[in-house]
């Protein structure tokens, strides 16, 4: 039986479909990666080091944009009664622990970037005049928010923003009541 199993192997391995794929699979792979270099060395003579082709298969999802899609992350930060932040402190913070430390201004760095497409290949290009005070804002008044209450109000606010900032917001909930 083991001889049997090895024949297969070398009948597999060898017959010319088998070989055809592997080579047409193994082109495919080497022109895509081909394009890809050149289309990052065109991305440096044009941006310089203010963009980048993206590396993860995953950043590329979110540069999708169709009707009904949003690419906008929206974070809410809900206080209890009688919290109260505001926008300057939260933002100070922001830029202190993560953008002001060394260690993980590499980690968050594309939360500085807007996704861009360029030649077809998506890439990460930086926000010109990045300011994190733009990306928090306050919700005013004397309203005491519920969970639905937060909820309603987050699906109204998850519209796509354009594309001159970073896709992401924080949102400051001053009077925040859980149902637990």
């Amino acid at each position: 039986m083991h001889k049997g199993l090895i024949k297969l192997w070398h009948v597999l391995l060898l017959s010319p479909i088998t070989f055809l794929v592997v080579l047409f699979l193994g082109a495919a792979l080497f022109l895509n990666e081909a394009i890809r270099a050149l289309v990052a060395v065109l991305l440096w003579l044009r941006h310089g080091r203010k963009a980048h082709l993206v590396q993860e298969g995953a950043d590329a999802v979110w540069e999708y944009k169709g009707t009904g899609n949003t690419r906008m992350v929206l974070v809410p930060l809900v206080l209890t009664q009688g919290g109260n932040l505001d926008v300057e402190h939260v933002a100070s913070e922001i830029e202190k622990r993560i953008f002001g430390s060394p260690s993980l201004e590499s980690t968050y760095k594309k939360l500085k970037c807007i996704l861009a497409t360029f030649s077809g290949y998506v890439c990460w290009k930086d926000a010109d005049n990045f300011d994190v005070r733009n990306h928090v804002r306050r919700l005013y008044g004397n309203e005491i928010y519920t969970e639905e209450d937060v909820s309603e109000l987050l699906s109204g606010l998850c519209q796509d923003m354009d594309d001159s900032k970073p896709q992401w917001e924080i949102l400051i909930i001053r009077r925040f009541m859980s149902n637990i």
